[in-house]
């Protein structure tokens, strides 16, 4: 039987068996949820009376049955932003009443949608329950208890199933409930044609920026074929050589060594703490001598004697391996050895010994890799255990990844013996050309020297004594002597300009080959403008020109050669006078971040878009040729460009045609001097 218990919030029926509670209350009929302590009551013949506060209550436990009956589950009503909805409604989305609506086609303007809905069960409607989900959106069911309203806002375009199921008073749930299918139309910018329209927008743009990359390129190209060969074969070995350095973490402790001994054991050692490497081996394979040349193998920390395979003798796994391009991956010798080979030779056939003597065992599991590096097999790797089964497709796995990293390792060997060469030769070129340098420097700065000086001693006595004798009311006499003036002042002029050059290209020799001596030192930026300023005053005077400097009061120090930095600053004061004809000439000074910029700007003849990368190369003079401004040697912003980029520094030009220039140049600050600012 069951176990009757009155309480504060109603009536309570136990069943023992179970231990399930029922509860009822007011709702239920009964004269109130409280009831009295002690006031019960069980008569002769089974009735159970329990008294409360508004009275008592009768009943026979035999006459109370669960309601079994699943509640039908229908749709009352459909809101749009709270207001109603029926199929009646001007506008409305529903073709028939929302009780018989199956399917419901929503703008994504209705962005507040609510259904209301209810469970065909009368027993007792106030204890009906009701769950409810939305397909697409919600990820559980919803509990509303006895609410009989759901409302959902703001859901994106889409489709979904709005489902609700309801239970009786007495916990039975109609799980089919009702089902009304929601599709939310998106708005035009999210429709599909307008996504057509978006790819179309966005590929046209990526044909344009490609076309427009192409022409780049292309111009690029052109640009780069003007190179001279050496500098392409240069870059094509700077090239090579960061391709070297570019080896990825995890290889970097079996490619940091090119010796192959190194490479070998250290490769052994990493495939040993990783897979059954009992026997373990790289063979180098030699295409002009049929060979495949075994320096390294090993069995159980044994070496073996150096041996070679005949590539020509196709039913080896090697051979096989390499011939193919392919892996050889076996787990037991004997009996997948087919999917190979015609016949199965054993490794004892070959001879082979350890280094100690002793023959070798026969592998059960074989793993064979082929080495390949652009298309080209250097070799073979292999593992190999006297255990069947050993190894799985994650071993093949490892073994790939550091057959990769061998691969490198191997490649590196090659291109490093290649480098070698190739240093080896470019040092002797640059040795070449400073010996020749050195050579015709001499030869002609003795006889230049000699020519320039009895130049002016011809000048200086002709100017002193034979011309003052001459009559200067003869126009003829004075054409003359101007004429042999100015003829020596070519002479001169281009004598010291020659001397310049012979001493630019020397600067720029020594260089180039790295035998400057660099007084590097703590040094004060004004300090450096002064110093210049005061070796170009004379320029100024003779031009007319002005000076102006303009420096930030708390310039921090900086580390660098005095002189070479002094000869950068006026180097570029004087390139400023010769080509500015009137304006002014500016020197400044300026932190910036982490870096000093000394800038020179003039307001002279300017230079041209196309010419501004030129104006750092060797030998190149830019401008209007039609000027009578002295030519300069075209070494001067070489030489400025080597020495602001030996001291880690950058260079560039800024300028407009007709306007002027400025040529700036950066330097890093001294961040241990000036690391308490």
């Amino acid at each position: 039987g069951n176990l009757w218990m009155s309480t504060n919030y109603g009536l309570s029926k136990f069943n023992p068996r179970t231990h399930v509670f029922k509860n009822f209350d007011a709702k239920d009929g009964l004269q109130d949820n409280e009831f009295n302590s002690t006031s019960y009551f069980k008569s002769a013949s089974g009735e159970l009376f329990f008294g409360g506060i508004n009275g008592f209550n009768a009943f026979y436990p035999e006459d109370f049955r669960d309601n079994p009956h699943a509640p039908p589950v229908v749709f009352t009503n459909f809101q749009i932003l709270n207001k109603s909805i029926s199929h009646k409604t001007p506008g409305s989305p529903l073709a028939q009443a929302i009780s018989e609506t199956e399917e419901i086609t929503l703008s994504y303007e209705d962005k507040v949608f609510s259904f209301e809905f209810a469970a065909l069960d009368f027993t007792a409607p106030s204890k009906n329950q009701y769950a409810y989900k939305m397909e697409n959106f919600d990820a559980d069911w919803q509990q509303a208890g006895t609410s009989r309203t759901a409302t959902y806002t703001n859901l994106d375009p889409g489709e979904y199933v709005f489902r609700v199921k309801a239970s009786n008073n007495d916990g039975v749930w109609n799980e089919k409930g009702a089902s009304i299918k929601i599709i939310i139309t998106p708005p035009w910018w999210r429709t599909w044609w307008a996504y057509a329209v978006y790819g179309l927008l966005l590929a046209a743009f990526i044909f344009a920026v490609d076309r427009i990359q192409r022409r780049r390129l292309r111009r690029h190209e052109r640009e780069r074929a003007a190179l001279r060969e050496a500098q392409l074969r240069a870059e094509a070995e700077n090239e090579r050589r960061r391709n070297v350095e570019l080896l990825s973490d995890i290889g970097k402790e079996i490619t940091a060594s090119l010796d192959f001994e190194i490479i070998f054991y250290r490769l052994y050692e990493h495939i040993n703490a990783l897979v059954d490497a009992t026997i373990f081996g790289v063979g180098i394979y030699q295409p002009e001598r049929n060979q495949i040349e075994y320096k390294f193998a090993i069995e159980k920390g044994k070496r073996y004697e150096p041996y070679t395979r005949d590539t020509r003798d196709k039913n080896q796994f090697p051979v096989w391996c390499i011939d193919n391009r392919r892996p050889v991956f076996i787990n037991d010798v004997t009996q997948e050895y087919s999917r190979y080979l015609d016949a199965f030779k054993s490794a004892n056939v070959d001879g082979m010994v350890l280094e100690d003597g002793t023959l070798p065992e026969e592998p059960l599991s074989i793993i064979y890799l082929p080495l390949i590096s652009q298309e080209k097999v250097l070799g073979v790797i292999t593992i190999q255990s006297f255990k069947k089964n050993a190894y799985t497709d994650y071993h093949l796995g490892i073994l790939q990844n550091l057959a990769a990293y061998t691969t490198v390792a191997l490649e590196n060997a090659r291109l490093f013996e290649e480098m070698q060469q190739a240093r080896a030769a470019a040092e002797a070129a640059s040795q070449a050309k400073s010996d020749f340098l050195s050579n015709v420097s001499h030869e002609l700065r003795t006889p230049l020297t000699s020519v320039l000086g009895f130049t002016k001693i011809i000048k200086n006595r002709l100017e002193e004594k034979l011309f003052p004798l001459l009559h200067n009311d003869d126009r003829k006499t004075q054409r003359l002597v101007d004429q042999v003036k100015e003829n020596l002042n070519v002479v001169v002029v281009e004598g010291e300009r020659l001397t310049t050059l012979i001493n630019n290209v020397l600067d720029l020799a020594k260089i180039e080959a790295g035998k400057v001596e660099w007084n590097m030192e703590t040094l004060a930026v004004p300090e450096i403008i002064e110093r210049a300023a005061a070796a170009t005053a004379s320029l100024f005077e003779s031009s007319g020109l002005k000076l102006i400097k303009d420096l930030d009061g708390d310039l921090p120090e900086i580390i660098g050669d005095r002189d070479k930095l002094i000869q950068v600053v006026i180097n570029l004061i004087s390139n400023a006078v010769k080509f500015t004809e009137k304006g002014e000439v500016a020197c400044c000074a300026k932190r910036k971040d982490s870096e000093i910029v000394i800038s020179v700007s003039d307001t002279g003849i300017g230079i041209s878009t196309e010419d501004q990368p030129k104006v750092f190369e060797k030998f190149t003079q830019v401008g209007d040729t039609l000027t009578d401004k002295p030519k300069g040697t075209g070494l001067g912003l070489t030489i400025c460009k080597e020495i602001v980029e030996h001291h880690g520094g950058r260079i560039w030009v800024e300028s407009e045609l007709g306007k002027g220039s400025t040529f700036s140049f950066a330097l890093p600050v001294d961040t241990e001097k000036n690391s308490g600012e």
